[in-house]
């Protein structure tokens, strides 16, 4: 099993080819595994580790009978990539877990023998687990939303900066905004099965997997990049277009000639005409050769792989006149030609998929579309507990709900919310909402971006007094704070009980003393204001005792 093996991948398995175990399952309920009458864990890191192990032998006998799951069980393979399956699964936690539903019966392991070099060992559901249990609600958490992979295509553990953070932070706003969808694929090839869509008979669909994440290539953020981990990413193109997103049809505009056109723009330049278009050459042979050239580090390389895609004899002679024809027709951009550039615009091209989508949900153009009307509903054990309605009308959101104070009658509330349009300053528009609150006969009227419904009605933060969590925090809670921020900036864990975090590579000596320092001085602050809060408490204490004893000696004497 590969570092690549983080990524549940969405396609066919072949039959006799094993499935790597991962760590991405999680069941909403913990009661399904009730049902197999297992031992009680040792601890919850071994709880997780052995409900991973189920789920994946239930999921993989679902999706092909009788079908594998590899696993390694080298002690070195463990040591690394752990920010991707997370620390409940380790060497000491998923082959213990392994070993002992298999003497239990529920689990059919075939292990290999130590040495065994190019076999791992495997594991399958048995019929036992298959009546016993059945896939509970499943959701998919691919627990690292950044990954880095080195050039033999594993992941490698890397340590957070200010740039991985906020990476993480916007993919973080795109995945919620996608939690929000309905997406629904209306094909009469499509078939629900289980927690599985099945897509004719030779592809599988996870309506679980709604969480994008970045992957970047040959260890450094400046390669790839690119979005990965929907299920409608892995739709076969010829039904792409049945799949609605809240009910509405789509629409998949394509970008024709996209890296040539990111090239000629790079120097300056416009693209003119066709970009395969190479007289004596079929266009398709030509797009092929244009984007190994483009993908190729080194001329060599290039070559032999164009040579490789005419095949026959003398493929390499006409590889080679090809080559030059392209250079011929593209003489501006031959510089980038079997330089590796490829993989430089892809991580240009993310992150201009990046901006598409933040701006998308910046401008909230899913809610704000002329008669536009939908809703949302909180739940707790299964059963709706609050929900809110609310549609477009004209300039105006309205909202729609029930609400009851102080134990009062319940009341119906139907609140018309004004929103304007600002331009911003490098073009486009921006929605803001007008409160509609009036606070001692003076109407609000304040542009905001986000309303409160502290009581009755949505209104701004200032007409319900809320302050910002800010500014509740004196010089000491500001102090721990700024510690903690830079301790994570670093790469280390928030709180003054967690260890310093090393330098970090490429960062200066004095630049590290410096933050060291001033983590330093400011845990100091905070913990003499804990010395004082805690002497404090002892005085409050010891006056209270005096006074209960004082309370009894009267008593006594009475």
């Amino acid at each position: 099993m590969s570092g690549a093996t983080a990524n549940a991948s969405i396609r066919e398995w072949e039959p006799r080819r094993d499935r790597p175990l991962c760590f991405h399952w999680k069941a909403v309920d913990i009661d399904w595994i009730k049902s197999l009458d297992l031992p009680l864990p040792r601890n919850f890191k071994h709880a997780e580790a052995r409900a991973s192990v189920l789920l994946e032998a239930l999921i993989t006998n679902l999706v092909a009978p009788g079908q594998w799951v590899s696993y390694s069980r080298r002690k070195e393979w463990w040591s690394n990539g752990t920010r991707y399956r997370g620390t409940s699964y380790s060497y000491a936690t998923v082959l213990p877990a392994v070993d002992e539903l298999a003497a239990l019966g529920v689990l059919e392991h075939d292990r290999k023998p130590s040495g065994n070099l190019g076999w791992q060992s495997r594991f399958r559901a048995t019929e036992l687990l298959q009546e016993r249990a059945k896939i509970p609600t499943v959701i998919y958490d691919p627990v690292e939303l950044i990954r880095l992979k080195d050039r033999d295509d594993k992941l490698n553990d890397y340590r957070d900066t200010n740039n991985t953070i906020s990476m993480r932070r916007r993919l973080e706003e795109i995945n919620e905004a996608l939690s929000a969808a309905d997406l629904e694929l209306h094909a009469p090839t499509a078939k629900h099965d289980g927690m599985l869509l099945r897509v004719g008979n030779d592809h599988v669909l996870y309506p679980a997997m709604r969480t994008l994440y970045r992957i970047f290539n040959r260890g450094s953020f400046s390669y790839g990049g690119r979005f990965y981990g929907t299920w409608w990413q892995q739709i076969p193109k010829k039904i792409r277009p049945q799949l609605l997103i809240d009910g509405e049809p789509t629409i998949e505009h394509d970008y024709p000639q996209l890296h040539p056109n990111m090239l000629y723009a790079q120097i300056g330049a416009r693209l003119e005409g066709d970009a395969y278009a190479v007289d004596g050459w079929p266009r398709n042979l030509v797009k092929v050769a244009f984007n190994i050239l483009v993908n190729a580090e080194n001329h060599d390389s290039a070559l032999r792989a164009i040579a490789l895609e005419i095949g026959g004899e003398g493929a390499y002679a006409r590889a080679t006149s090809l080559i030059e024809a392209i250079k011929l027709r593209h003489p501006t951009i031959t510089r980038v030609f079997h330089s590796d550039a490829g993989i430089r615009l892809q991580r240009r091209d993310a992150d201009m998929a990046e901006t598409i989508m933040r701006r998308l949900i910046r401008f909230r153009a899913g809610c704000l579309w002329a008669g536009y009307c939908g809703g949302w509903e909180w739940t707790r054990d299964g059963e709706r507990v609050a929900s809110i309605q609310f549609w477009r009308k004209g300039d105006r959101l309205v909202l729609s709900y029930r609400v009851r104070q102080h134990d009062g009658e319940w009341q119906d509330v139907e609140q018309p919310t004004p929103i304007i349009w600002m331009p911003c300053r490098f073009g486009g528009a921006r929605p803001y909402f007008i409160c509609p609150g009036i606070v001692n006969g003076i109407a609000c009227g304040r542009r905001v971006t986000k309303l409160y419904g502290a009581a009755a009605y949505f209104l701004c933060r200032h007409c319900y007094r809320l302050p910002y969590a800010s500014q509740r925090e004196d010089r000491y809670d500001r102090a721990l704070h700024r510690a903690n921020n830079i301790r994570m900036r670093l790469g280390g864990k928030s709180g003054i009980a967690s260890l310093f975090p090393d330098r970090p590579k490429g960062m200066h000596h004095k630049t590290y003393e410096h933050l060291q320092s001033a983590v330093l001085s400011a845990e100091i602050l905070a913990q003499e204001r804990l010395v004082t809060v805690l002497a404090r408490l002892q005085r409050r204490e010891r006056r209270s005792e005096r006074r209960t004893a004082g309370r009894l000696s009267k008593e006594f004497w009475r």
